[in-house]
């Protein structure tokens, strides 16, 4: 989605919410008028009135998401690099963890083999840490689309 369609998008949900708004002053007008009519055109012009209401609040209910869209579109675009950095930082923390398990994958790890298992063991813990700290710190400002991608990962 580009910046002029966004634009574009704002620009037509502002005019339909003035049309909107002077359809209401209208109709309101017309229902001040309608309660001098007498009882039987009274209720007939009050039952269309209502029914236009209606309608009115349906539209509302059409527009009210495009007056959102833009701040839909930076949670999402700041929920990827969100997902992004969480990845990048896992996935550190990952090979860090694959170090450790492939020194002792062997058979009958040596002294040395486990000396260099134990050496990798304190960075994996740190990465693994900062990781699991950095998903927590986003969860806690997260929206709660970005918090369920956040929870499964």
């Amino acid at each position: 989605i580009t910046s002029a369609a966004i634009k574009e998008t704002e620009a037509a949900v502002v005019k339909a919410m003035i049309g909107l708004k002077q359809a209401r002053t209208h109709i309101n007008q017309k229902i001040a008028a309608a309660k001098q009519y007498a009882p039987e055109a009274r209720k007939v012009a009050l039952t269309e009135f209502s029914t236009l209401q209606d309608k009115l609040n349906d539209i509302q209910k059409k527009i009210s998401p495009y007056s959102r869209i833009r701040k839909e579109l930076e949670h999402r675009l700041e929920g990827k690099k969100v997902m992004a950095e969480v990845a990048q930082k896992m996935g550190e923390a990952e090979l860090e963890v694959e170090k450790v398990v492939n020194v002792l994958s062997g058979t009958k790890p040596s002294e040395d083999e486990i000396k260099a298992a134990e050496a990798n063991v304190s960075p994996a813990m740190t990465t693994l840490t900062g990781a699991i700290q950095c998903v927590e710190e986003k969860l806690k400002s997260a929206h709660s689309s970005l918090k369920e991608e956040l929870v499964l990962m």
